[in-house]
């Protein structure tokens, strides 16, 4: 039993120190320069512009990226829609529908906060009117601090707290092979 409490113990450790989504500086410094360049650019800064220096602000301080504070846990849900719902209606009520409910293992957690904490995965758009297929949620201490809402087929992000490093959400193709192929494991 007390190697049970020890191994437990140690599996909250390394979630809280792994799962920080820190990148090497060579990996940060791709992302800045190519944010410098998306603000030079002045046909997508014009639109952007606001966006793109609060990346910056956010990307200065690497440690403190989404979810923006410390978890111990992390699970994805899975849900599935019975019968017919309108999207604003689906959107909430949707936590009453799970089909599967899975922890997440360090290495996955890890690969998910690189990715969503990545804005060169994502596009700026939205895919529409969207429909929650999915969320992961991080609790510490038993509590929900930040969740992740999939939608579009997993295309859109939806994030709580919101994580300007998203844009807007929608997940380039790169984004979403790391993205979803990680999560299916």
């Amino acid at each position: 039993m007390k190697q049970i409490s020890i191994f437990i113990l140690l599996y909250f450790i390394v979630i809280a120190t792994v799962c920080k989504a820190q990148f090497t500086e060579t990996e940060l410094n791709v992302i800045k320069d190519s944010i410098k360049l998306e603000i030079a650019d002045t046909s997508k800064s014009k639109w952007v512009k606001d966006e793109l220096i609060m990346m910056q602000k956010v990307l200065a301080k690497p440690d403190s990226l989404f979810p923006y504070s410390k978890f111990d846990s992390v699970i994805v849900y899975q849900y599935s829609r019975k019968g017919r719902f309108e999207p604003a209606e689906w959107n909430t009520i949707f936590r009453e529908y799970i089909v599967s409910k899975n922890r997440l293992e360090a290495t996955q957690v890890d690969t998910i906060l690189k990715v969503v904490n990545n804005p060169l995965h994502f596009y700026w758009w939205e895919c529409g009117t969207p429909f929650i297929e999915c969320s992961i949620l991080f609790f510490h201490k038993g509590k929900e601090i930040a969740t992740i809402d999939c939608a579009c087929s997993g295309e859109q992000l939806f994030f709580k707290p919101n994580n300007i490093l998203g844009r807007y959400g929608v997940l380039n193709e790169k984004g979403f092979l790391l993205f979803h192929n990680n999560l299916n494991k």
